[in-house]
């Protein structure tokens, strides 16, 4: 007789599906490790002071985008949230104002990628940011 598998916690079946949310969390802080690690200051304005932030250009909610380098910017909490001139969540058509003129290689991708659909794989995700980050690195010294 064929002895019974010992039954899985929920951690380990979460950790063995690739589209959980325990690998969209690891997607999450390996995209904005990414961001940091690329930008190293406010986008706007690298003089700016305060906590810096990755910042989603097309919505966290856009699963297929959601990742990608391209998707996003280092901001400072100012230029984040919190100015009525030019921020990205309280003045968002100036902050798109501001992209197509200073980034617009990243407004041209927002713009051909907006209708983009699905939901990929968070593990692939995962490995395929880590990657990344450890060519930009390679590549910058």
């Amino acid at each position: 007789m064929k002895a019974k598998a010992p039954k899985k916690s929920a951690l380990q079946k979460r950790i063995e599906d690739p589209f959980s949310t325990y690998w969209l969390t690891r997607a999450d802080d390996a995209w904005a490790d990414l961001i940091h690690t690329v930008y190293r200051s406010c986008a706007v304005n690298k003089d700016c002071s305060g906590p810096l932030e990755a910042h989603h250009l097309q919505n966290r909610k856009h699963y297929a985008t959601r990742h990608s380098p391209w998707n996003g910017l280092l901001l400072c909490s100012k230029h984040h949230q919190w100015s009525v001139d030019l921020s990205a969540h309280i003045a968002s058509l100036p902050f798109a104002e501001w992209l197509q003129t200073n980034k617009l290689k990243q407004w041209e991708w927002v713009c051909k990628h907006k209708d983009d659909v699905g939901k990929p794989n968070w593990k692939e995700e995962v490995d395929k940011l880590i990657k990344l980050k450890a060519d930009y690195l390679s590549k910058s010294f």
